[in-house]
């Protein structure tokens, strides 16, 4: 089918050139007519699901399945990517899926991760780094940005999150982010120790000995806003007194997410956030040696467990900002300088914190991340 203004060739030439890439895909016949998006640009539909785009510029290229939704999401050739300028590909490593787009974008894909978009800066300093076969792996969300009140005057800092890490993007640099650690060991011993200031809030005899195993770390969960951190699974020794009768001793295993918290509800981002530790619903399971009063049922002793991490088992705050002028206990909100970007779970089972790549306002180190493993580590320390 042939499309043809009089005076404009264009129609007629993306109409070939749209028909050439459909038979070439075996993309079936078309579900809409070729539409114009502007002057220079047309797109076209299929019954495969796959829309190609066209410009006199880039040529006729295709997206489809989950990457096509969420260029959708972006306003497709109308919003900040642009047309495509790859068809959908193959990644080098076998994994995943992406389109390349004309104004500086690509959008990746992977059945753990979802379509995540990169751009800009961040994708420049990823590409230089092997993209997806690089050190920080692939996005796991699309681009975030601090929140702040006025963006004309606060702080510009964004970001993206990836498997392994995080590249930021600022007014003066665009860099990995820095690394600070809650390694393995350590998070086991805040687990235990949230674990048995739950079980001890409990009415009932219930203790803990000192051992504790990481018995699994989960990979990132799929999702098409911002993937799933991945979750660790935690294995503990207990004992429940049952007086004259002896001790019922029992292993109990449960699976945490780790997070920061944020308020959905909030414009701005806040000051301090705290470390949460959140059960995974179901992940809870226990076997007992002995008789006890207190494991009346399954449901009971995996309700009993639930709760008190519920309602026990909390991680404190601390700071992920600092500011200019040290003694205002409320500084203006653009002095405020956002250190403490996210974190992530690592696949070795403990939780690298994500600091800016910005220097300090103060310090001959060049980087906070010295300051907040300092502070983590007491942090531990004193849990």
């Amino acid at each position: 089918m042939s499309v043809g203004v009089v005076g404009n060739p264009e129609p007629q030439w993306a109409q070939q050139a749209i028909d050439a890439k459909a038979a070439a895909m075996n993309l079936g016949p078309p579900s809409s007519a070729l539409q114009s998006i502007d002057f220079y640009t047309y797109m076209q539909s299929f019954q495969s699901g796959s829309d190609v785009y066209w410009t006199l510029q880039t040529g006729a290229f295709e997206v489809h399945g989950e990457i096509k939704r969420k260029y959708d999401q972006w306003s497709g050739a109308s919003g900040f990517l642009g047309v495509p300028v790859t068809d959908e590909s193959g990644t080098p490593d076998g994994f995943g899926r992406y389109n390349h787009f004309l104004n500086g974008g690509s959008i990746y894909w992977t059945g753990h991760t979802g379509p995540m978009t990169v751009s800009g800066p961040i994708r420049d300093k990823w590409a230089s780094q092997g993209w997806e076969t690089g050190p920080v792996g692939y996005p796991v969300t699309d681009q975030v940005r601090w929140r702040v009140i006025d963006p004309s005057v606060d702080q510009f800092i964004a970001w993206n999150k990836f498997q392994n890490g995080a590249i930021v993007t600022t007014k003066t640099v665009t860099d990995f982010a820095g690394l600070a650690h809650i390694t393995p060991d350590q998070l086991q011993y805040l687990v235990h120790r949230a674990a048995d200031n739950a079980i001890h809030q409990l009415p009932d005899n219930i203790g803990l000995y000192p051992d504790v195993l990481t018995t699994g770390v989960t990979d990132w969960g799929y999702d098409f806003e911002a993937c799933t951190d991945r979750t660790v699974s935690f294995k503990l020794h207990g004992f429940h007194d049952n007086g004259l009768l002896g001790d019922a001793e029992f292993h109990f295993w449960f699976a945490l997410k780790f997070s920061l918290s944020v308020d959905p509800g909030s414009l701005t981002d806040p000051w301090f956030r705290s470390l949460q530790a959140q059960l995974v619903p179901g992940s809870v399971g226990i076997d007992v040696d002995g008789i006890s009063g207190w494991f009346a049922n399954e449901d009971e002793y995996k309700q009993k467990i639930e709760a008190g991490f519920a309602q026990h088992a909390n991680i404190r705050s601390f700071p992920v900002t600092t500011y200019t002028d040290q003694n205002q206990k409320m500084p203006p909100h653009d002095q405020v300088k956002l250190v403490v970007i996210d974190l992530i779970t690592t696949s070795e089972g403990g939780i690298d914190f994500l600091i800016t790549p910005e220097p300090p306002f103060a310090g001959t180190d060049g980087s906070y991340v010295p300051i907040i493993q300092r502070t983590l580590d007491d942090f531990v320390s004193n849990f």
